[in-house]
């Protein structure tokens, strides 16, 4: 998995739109887990936008923001599976609090 883009400037504090995409690496996949970190006094997580996701609506099992702990976790699936190069599990809408330097990252 990563973030789409992978890095970038914001400008001034608006709302930001961050992609997670996933690689299938040639294999036929039918559930995928994004656990995201984040520091909570550097930015919040808005909201997580499915309409461009790989999964289907009716299969998001969890779909948390938990922005005092600096925590997002995405789980959904597709019946019958996927199979693509790479594809979209899911958009962050990202706000950031303040100026500098802000990261997400994958949990192991």
């Amino acid at each position: 998995m990563e973030f789409s883009p992978q890095s970038d400037i914001f400008s001034g504090l608006s709302e930001q739109k961050v992609g997670i995409k996933i690689s299938t690496g040639g294999e036929t996949i039918n559930v995928a887990q994004a656990s995201i970190q984040f520091d909570p006094q550097q930015l919040q997580v808005a909201g997580i936008v499915m309409s461009n996701s790989f999964c289907g609506e009716q299969f998001v099992i969890e779909k948390t923001i938990d922005n005092k702990n600096g925590k997002i976790v995405i789980v959904c699936g597709k019946p019958g599976g996927f199979l693509a190069d790479t594809a979209t599990v899911a958009e962050l809408l990202i706000q950031p609090l303040r100026t500098g330097e802000a990261l997400l990252t994958f949990d192991s």
